[in-house]
C-alpha cells in the first residue's frame, strides 16, 4: 500500500447512506497514511486495505461537490 500512495498526488474518499447520493472528500496520501486503519482481522482483505472514517475526512481534507449515480 505504501508504494502506491508514493504515486499519487490525491486521494477521493466516497460517502453515502442510500447508494446514490455521495459526499466526496479529496485526501493527501501524507493524511491517509497518518489516520487509515487496516481493515478488520476478519475482513478478507485484512493486511492489504486501509480505511478512513468519514469524520477524519472531514477533520483533515478538501470537501469537493457531491455526486449522484
Amino acid at each position: 500500500m505504501d508504494s502506491v500512495l508514493g504515486r499519487v498526488d490525491t486521494i477521493i474518499c466516497a460517502y453515502t447512506k442510500d447508494d446514490r447520493n455521495f459526499q466526496l472528500w479529496e485526501i493527501a496520501p501524507e493524511v491517509w497514511l497518518d489516520k487509515a486503519r487496516p481493515a478488520s482481522a476478519g475482513h478478507k482483505l485484512h493486511g492489504k486495505l486501509t480505511l478512513i472514517g468519514k469524520a477524519t475526512a472531514e477533520k483533515f481534507g478538501k470537501r469537493l461537490p457531491d455526486q449522484f449515480l
